[in-house]
């Protein structure tokens, strides 16, 4: 598509793996078109009600993003999934890269990090049904992530902690019912909290309208292939 000088929406990750992805940033960085990744967990409502919070400095200076992430991996048996040809490896690629993504959404760039994978479960293929890294960036604000092919406590959570407070996501609609958020403040005595179990999920909707408004507006397309290779670069650093 970049070669046939085409606007790009490419859902997530960007590649199989970090060379791949290298190839393709530097293709579009040599076009003049645009690529945005397919990372829509930044339109769960809860998500960008953090965001909002973040941004007006309700909680004061980012420190750190803790986050966990998966399902039983019962749908992708026996799938493509599996096979590492084609999907370049397991829940990593599949899940984690949308908590790499939201780390970076809200602390910035990483400088260094490691990481472990394992087949805690799925025993017979080669790719990890379990993974869990850790991050740092210049100024020591941290990022851990755990992702898997076997959680069995609901799909999707994660913590930020500031200087003035902190904000937990709950997207965990399977056993706690539905999206919501809590947020507290050291110099406050209570826990708020939105729900928004009842707003019916678009966030695949939402993040293709936001790519089509940006291209005809002539704004910036986020997540972008830049975006998109960080998190390939940090998928690496677990990986190796």
């Amino acid at each position: 598509m970049i070669d046939s000088n085409k606007n790009i929406f490419c859902e997530k990750p960007l590649a199989r793996n970090l060379d791949e992805a290298k190839n393709i940033f530097n293709k579009v960085k040599r076009s003049n078109k645009i690529l945005q990744i397919g990372s829509n967990h930044r339109f769960f409502e809860s998500v960008k009600y953090a965001k909002k919070l973040v941004d007006e400095g309700v909680i004061g200076e980012i420190l750190s993003f803790n986050g966990r992430i998966g399902h039983n991996g019962e749908r992708l048996k026996d799938s493509w999934f599996w096979n590492k040809d084609i999907s370049g490896g397991g829940t990593l690629l599949d899940n984690g890269c949308h908590l790499l993504d939201l780390a970076r959404y809200f602390i910035g760039d990483f400088s260094s990090g490691t990481g472990l994978v394992s087949n805690s479960y799925w025993k017979n293929i080669n790719v990890e049904d379990s993974a869990g890294g850790v991050f740092k960036t210049d100024s020591g604000k941290m990022a851990t992530i755990f992702c898997s092919w076997r959680l069995m406590s609901g799909y999707f959570f994660f913590e930020i902690n500031g200087s003035e407070g902190y904000i937990n996501v709950d997207g965990r609609f399977d056993t706690h019912g539905g999206d919501k958020i809590f947020w507290s403040l050291k110099k406050e005595k209570k826990i708020f909290t939105k729900d928004f179990s009842d707003i019916k999920p678009d966030s695949y909707k939402q993040e293709i309208d936001k790519f089509v408004f940006n291209l005809k507006n002539k704004k910036e397309c986020r997540p972008s292939a830049k975006d998109a290779l960080e998190v390939m670069k940090m998928i690496d650093l677990i990986y190796n």
